[in-house]
């Protein structure tokens, strides 16, 4: 149905001036995201098994409740905004929600995958951190 390249695409088309309509940078938000990764990786850099337990318990609960919003998502009526007698605000104002419903759910679609793919990376460490794997710890 939707595949991961088109959550990616559609999670960015969600940024934007809601008043103006103008496209956010997307080079100001991955440019932060690599600077804040790059100074946690220093204070981070010996991971305990507490914090990864931790990171695992959070980030499952919050891709329960993501597929629980993603499904809520998915299964809503849209309401149809060129009904015979329905006034231009009415029209409007359901043209509006079905378009807010969907930035919902690529935005909660892209945080599941990404959460996903965090909870696997943790689970990786996991491993080689139970298992003393001291060549796995170098590769990951």
């Amino acid at each position: 149905m939707f595949n991961l390249k088109s959550i990616i695409l559609n999670n960015d088309e969600t940024f934007y001036n809601f008043a103006t309509g103008e496209k956010l940078s997307r080079k100001k938000r991955v440019i932060v995201k690599i600077s804040l990764s790059i100074i946690l990786s220093f204070f981070f850099f010996n991971i305990g098994k507490d914090l990864i337990n931790a990171v695992i318990a959070i980030y499952a609960i919050l891709i329960g409740f993501g597929f629980n919003i993603l499904f809520y998502l998915l299964t809503i009526k849209k309401e149809d905004h060129k009904k015979d007698n329905s006034s231009i605000e009415h029209e409007l104002k359901v043209k509006k929600i079905n378009k807010l419903t969907e930035e919902l759910f690529y935005n909660v679609s892209y945080f599941n995958v990404i959460a996903v793919a965090l909870v696997l990376l943790s689970l990786s460490f996991f491993v080689a951190e139970s298992q003393n794997l001291a060549s796995l710890k170098h590769i990951l």
